[in-house]
């Protein structure tokens, strides 16, 4: 059996309720209980849930976001505190995610192009002179415009911002692609439309 490329082990994730009011206890609210999951190369794995069943939790823990008070994550059969200093940056860049809401996901005070290029420069994948081109690129891979470089995240609709998003995940070329919730907040058309943009974008990199 092929190795995969993210695992979870009995993962748990609990969070402490601190009184507000009244009406408040405090108290201990377990959000992940041993969670364990395996992903392969290829594999397109769903969560299905009522709200607040954890499932965002548990997308932050697989993407290394938070810390789960027990259990532990695998990229590529190895835990990610096991991942030597000179790989952990590869480690990081091996998962991205794409957010629920895509207004909150992206700094307000950054162009488009600056947030795009942000990863780029961080995990050292293209020299400054490239970045422009590879700006271009994954703007083009959501099917927005090159001049939308230029625009801040008020500028753009919800369906924009979210594209952005997922340019902006799939800038480092990741092996996994974390989405929680991605069409949430937006309308039935707009949402198919994210869908069809993630499908065509994870089948473009296999």
């Amino acid at each position: 059996m092929p190795e995969a490329v993210l695992a979870a082990e009995g993962l748990s994730k609990r969070f402490r309720l601190r009184p507000q009011g009244w009406r408040q206890r405090a108290g201990v609210v377990e959000a992940v209980c041993e969670v364990t999951l395996a992903v392969g190369a290829g594999e397109a794995v769903g969560l299905v849930g009522e709200s607040g069943c954890g499932k965002s939790t548990f997308a932050r823990l697989l993407a290394g976001l938070i810390a789960p008070d027990q259990g532990q994550v695998l990229l590529r059969g190895r835990p990610r505190s096991a991942w030597p200093s000179n790989e952990r940056l590869a480690a990081h860049r091996m998962v991205q995610m794409v957010f629920q809401d895509p207004t909150n996901s992206l700094n307000p005070r950054m162009t488009v192009g600056e947030s795009l290029e942000e990863p780029l420069m961080v995990h050292r994948l293209a020299p400054r002179a490239e970045c422009a081109r590879r700006v271009e690129s994954l703007l083009g891979s959501v099917e927005l415009p090159a001049l939308y470089r230029r625009r801040l995240p008020r500028e753009l609709s919800g369906g924009e911002r979210q594209r952005v998003g997922i340019a902006r995940a799939l800038a480092t070329d990741p092996a996994v692609l974390i989405c929680d919730e991605p069409i949430a907040s937006l309308d039935v058309s707009v949402g198919a439309k994210i869908i069809d943009l993630l499908l065509r974008a994870v089948l473009a990199t296999e």
